[in-house]
This record gives structure tokens, sequence and C-alpha cells, in this order.
């Protein structure tokens, strides 16, 4: 939906009593939007379900939502991945205290009244307690990042008891602060071989705590940091804390984290990064849609002309092109470790193909992954392939033998 329409909507809508349900997912609904969302809720009086998740509304918002449905028969409020990162203790309450006051759901067994999710906010954690303390939720349920408040009991998420219970992280609201428990869990010898904090809240700070630790652990093989907010100072602190020695044979997934967003080569941080690029004992690294142009791709694929660990690296979804490819080409006739690269979705053209085709290194791959690049499939010739790589972490241990 086009985020002009909303005003426009929210004018000329009459009254509409049967209207259960209202999705507004992924609209680009911008800061500013809750009066027209809240004229709209006036005139659905019996509406139940509202998802308003991955947009940008604001905490402003997301007070005036929450405090105009405490009259309304709501039992599911999604707020997810917005821009809420304010105190929003107020209208919680008062739409609690409203819930809590409400006859019960004879339809749903054992259901609370309504649910409030808010995970993919910087909510702060003191708005909860403030909940809690006002005696609210006996009824309401509210989810916030990594913590759950329900019949008047908070619940964080116990990292290291999912660590010790075989479970993974992933999607679990883990923030900055968390990750330090789990860095130190993670410092000590155990047997977690897969940490898997994909899709979580980790800025550099939780990167640099992690990185500490795995300076002393052991056993710690596959590390899925995908879709968080690591940028380059993470990714180096990484690359460092797992630099032990002797060396460790491991992966690093940092897929869909913004690691080279407006990264030049003249980026003071540039000269850190390609150092381990050359001397590492990554055997996997994996790097789909971080920012990373050309121009600082070229370094990168220079650099892997002296690496002697990678057995794959991931760079899909990228803006590279054929002076890549180039520069990969040459310096694949020295490498001798790589045995897949992923380069799906870039901007490589027949040009970049022939160049590569021509390199006699790139026959020692076992593939390159080029699907969805501005190219003829045809002109394609073994390893190059046009397919995506889609793995698992099963996938990923074959190259991590020693």
């Amino acid at each position: 939906m086009d985020p002009s329409a909303l005003p426009v909507i929210a004018a000329s809508m009459v009254p509409s009593p049967n209207l259960g349900e209202l999705y507004l997912r992924e609209c680009k609904l911008p800061g500013g939007s809750g009066a027209d969302i809240c004229q709209i809720l006036k005139l659905a009086p019996s509406l139940t379900d509202l998802c308003l998740s991955c947009n940008i509304l604001s905490t402003d918002d997301a007070d005036q939502l929450l405090t105009q449905l405490s009259g309304s028969q709501i039992r599911n409020v999604r707020l997810e991945n917005n821009s809420i990162d304010g105190d929003i203790t107020t209208s919680l309450i008062t739409l609690l205290r409203a819930i809590d006051h409400r006859p019960p759901c004879e339809d749903i067994d054992d259901s609370p009244s309504c649910t409030v999710y808010l995970e993919g906010n910087d909510v702060p954690h003191s708005c909860l307690v403030s909940v809690l303390d006002a005696g609210c939720g006996v009824q309401g349920t509210v989810g916030i990042g990594a913590y759950y408040l329900q019949s008047g009991d908070i619940h964080p998420v116990d990292c290291v008891r999912q660590l010790e219970g075989g479970q993974d992280l992933c999607e679990a609201g883990v923030n900055d602060a968390m990750v330090s428990e789990v860095a130190a869990f993670m410092a000590q010898d155990t047997s977690v071989s897969e940490l898997d904090l994909a899709d979580n809240l980790i800025s550099d700070e939780g990167a640099h705590c992690l990185a500490a630790s795995l300076k002393t652990n052991s056993t710690l093989r596959i590390l899925d940091l995908d879709h968080n907010r690591v940028s380059i100072s993470g990714l180096l602190a990484l690359l460092e804390g797992m630099s032990t020695v002797p060396p460790l044979p491991r992966a690093l997934l940092l897929s869909r984290c913004p690691v080279f967003h407006s990264l030049s080569p003249s980026h003071p941080d540039l000269k850190s990064l390609l150092r381990p690029f050359r001397y590492h004992n990554l055997r996997v690294l994996l790097l789909a849609d971080t920012g990373l142009n050309s121009d600082v791709g070229i370094l990168i694929a220079e650099a892997l002309q002296w690496n002697r660990s990678l057995a794959m690296i991931g760079l899909c979804e990228n803006a590279l092109d054929d002076k890549f490819a180039s520069a990969l080409a040459q310096s694949l006739e020295d490498n001798i470790t790589l045995q897949e690269v992923l380069l799906t979705n870039n901007q490589i053209t027949e040009v970049g193909v022939q160049q590569m085709t021509q390199s006699r290194g790139i026959h020692r791959l076992q593939r390159v992954w080029m699907h969805g690049n501005p190219c003829d499939p045809r002109r394609y010739r073994r390893p190059l392939v046009n397919a995506s790589w889609v793995g698992t972490s099963d996938d990923l241990k074959q190259f991590l033998q020693n």
C-alpha cells in the first residue's frame, strides 16, 4: 500500500462494525501515522486482530494506538519491527487494565484476552518492570523484545538455559546486554558447537563481547549472526576473536548485516580487515546483503590471493561487478583452498563471466554460484552454475574438516 493513501482511507472510511481483522504489515507506514490509524480503529469497534508489523511507527504512534485500543475488543496487536524506542508504560497499563476488567473469552480456552507483540523494537526493559509493578497483565500479555509478561510475572529469556538445553537463540530478541551472558557461557569449554543468534538485536557492542569469549573457547564451530546490526567494527572483532592458536576451523555467518554500508576503499578499518582476510583460520565466511560495493569487493578479492584457510566465501546480493570478477579470477590463480564461491544476485555480466572462465585457478573450485546476475546462463561453464546455494549447518560442516 502507498503510505500516502492512509490519510485518504481514514478520512473517507465509513463505520465498519463487522471489520474483525486489519493487516497493514510492511506498508512502509511512517512515523506520525498513529492518528490516521486511530481514526480507522474508531470506526471498527469489533476489531479483534491488528497487524502493523514491519513499518516505521514511532513511540508516539504506539502510545496513541494502545490508548485507543483500550476500549475495544482487540485480542492481538502486532507491532513488531517498528521504530518504537521509548517508554510506552502509560498506554500499556491503560490497555492491560481495560483487558483485566473485560469478560473472559469464552470461545478460546485458556487464552489471554489480548496479546501485544513488540519484539524487534528498542522498548526499554524498565517499561515492563513498571507494567508489572502496576499489577497489570493478569489476563493480558505483552511481549517486548526478549521478555514476556503474563499473569503478573516477568520472564526474561534465559539464554544460558536455552543453550544448555540444546535450543538456539534465533529470533529470541537477544540484545547486547543479554549477549554478555551468552559470552560468559561460551568462554568456557562447553559442548556447544553451533551458536545460532540470527534475527536478533545484536550490534557491534555485542559482537565485541562475543569475540572476547571466543578466544578461550575451543568447541564452537559455527557462529550465525545473520540479520543483526553488526558493522565493520564488529566483523573485525569477531575475526580477531576467532584467530585461535592453534587454528580452529570455524564458520562465521554475517549476512543481512550492515557490515559494509557506506564503506569506501579509504576507510581506516579496511586495512585491518584485509590483514585477517589474508591470514586467518576461518573456513566459511558468509556476507550476503551486507552493502558490499565493487570497489571494496576488489580489495577483498585481491586479498584472497594470500588466503590459505577459506573453503567457502559468500558475497551474494551485493553490488559486485565485472571489475570484481576480474580481480577474483586473478587471485584464484594462486589460491589453493577455496572450494565454493557464492555470487548470486550481483551485477556480473558476460564480460566478468568470460574473465573468470579463462582463469586456470577457477577450475580448481567445485562451484561458483551465479544465479541472478545479468548474464545469459548459457555462457556459464563449470564450475559456474546458474543456481543459488541453499545450505544448512550440516552442509557447512563439510568445510570445517581438518
